[in-house]
């Protein structure tokens, strides 16, 4: 598997268990599943994206940012983009 994602992608990758482990779902084994790299993944998209409109909109308050957040790290709101 791994061999034809790099050569689909032109990227090699350093870790194949972390590959392996970033593409394996819960429900295929929930011991070596993706779900913390998810967990990880999502934080660090909410961190970009508070980053990028706190400096985007100075005067709103906490309260306007943490809509725009959630509502740009929604699935739907990725899924669009992606």
């Amino acid at each position: 598997m791994s061999a034809a994602l790099t050569d689909n992608l032109g990227y090699r990758f350093h870790d194949e268990a972390l590959l392996q482990r970033a593409l394996t779902h819960a429900g295929a084994d929930s011991v070596r599943s993706n779900e913390r790299l998810e967990f990880l993944g999502d934080r660090v998209l909410a961190l970009v994206v508070s980053e990028n409109l706190y400096r985007r909109y100075p005067d709103e308050d906490e309260g306007a940012l943490t809509r725009r957040v959630h509502a740009l790290v929604r699935w739907e709101a990725c899924a669009k983009v992606g």
